[in-house]
């Protein structure tokens, strides 16, 4: 009987390690808190910068046109970018080019959106897009936005969706000041315009001081950041960062992509083949994240 229960404990023991399910993240396993969580109230963010009234209202005139044409062949942000990409045909027959786009993320059932000042700038009557779906291959809305306020020592801007009637999904709060080195996140961005990109990395430092970053790379963070490490894709700033349960704990703010030229003519090293050599930009990616808890303190300070 004895031997019998041993058996039993390690035979369960076995199928939980081996036959369970695969990598769960609280209670979800990744690709459900994708779907489910962390994907749905993500968005892109596009500034078309400032403009007139005439350009203004041909460009409502052509989103309007193509949010009416949905069907699955088409997608909204698609054909707006297929016009309006560095290799498009800029087929609309107006001036307004798309200054920057920027990932960003819902943060009330209205349509409050979180994204980076810096790709937004302190102009309130910049004209601003936001292209949203619920699902990740689903048909991406373009809805107009107003600039709320914008931080720029903290490099925040808050938008408002205009005219959805709808209840959109909105992330949860988590507490950044709980995020540990080596903890597994999830970023959801659009790079270079590629909505819903996904991608895990690992907390490589939970708090790096302004200082030091001021130091070594003459960055002017706008707190002290979390790092990251991961080969996250160029233009993923202000994409949102989940933890492995599916809490907000900061937006991707930079990326240092290559080692900063320290022995120029400035100081540093003296001159010779050490020189030559160390001068070199060498390839690195380093990822830095501005903390939740920083954000939310400052929207809850109006």
């Amino acid at each position: 009987m004895k031997n019998r229960i041993v058996l039993l404990i390690f035979w369960a023991v076995f199928t939980a390690i081996f036959t369970g399910p695969p990598v769960i993240a609280g209670e979800k396993t990744i690709s459900e808190l994708v779907r489910d969580v962390i994907g749905p109230p993500s968005c892109t963010v596009i500034n078309f910068g400032r403009h007139g009234e005439k350009a203004k209202k041909g460009l409502a005139e052509v989103i309007t046109r193509l949010n009416h044409c949905v069907d699955a062949d088409s997608d909204p942000y698609e054909e707006l970018m297929s016009g309006y990409g560095p290799y498009g045909q800029y087929r609309f027959g107006y001036e307004p080019f798309i200054k920057s786009s920027l990932s960003g993320v819902i943060v009330s059932e209205s349509g409050r959106v979180l994204t980076l000042a810096h790709g937004i700038g302190p102009e309130s009557d910049n004209v601003i897009y936001i292209a949203w779906s619920y699902a990740e291959n689903g048909s991406r809305i373009l809805y107009e936005a107003n600039v709320l306020r914008v931080n720029m020592n903290l490099d925040i801007a808050e938008l408002q969706i205009l005219g959805a009637q709808i209840k959109f999904p909105y992330i949860m709060w988590g507490n950044s000041d709980e995020v540990k080195a080596g903890d597994e996140v999830f970023v959801v961005s659009s790079p270079l315009g590629l909505p819903f990109t996904f991608n895990k990395c690992e907390v490589a430092h939970a708090k790096r001081s302004k200082k030091i970053l001021k130091a070594l790379f003459n960055y002017n963070a706008p707190s002290d950041m979390m790092q990251l490490s991961g080969n996250l894709p160029a233009g993923s700033s202000g994409g949102p960062v989940f933890n492995e349960k599916g809490f907000l704990i900061g937006f991707v703010q930079s990326r240092i992509e290559k080692e900063p030229n320290r022995f120029d003519d400035n100081g540093g090293a003296s001159g010779g083949e050490e020189s030559r050599f160390r001068s070199q930009e060498k390839p690195i990616n380093i990822n830095f994240v501005i903390p939740a808890n920083k954000v939310k303190k400052w929207l809850e300070s109006k």
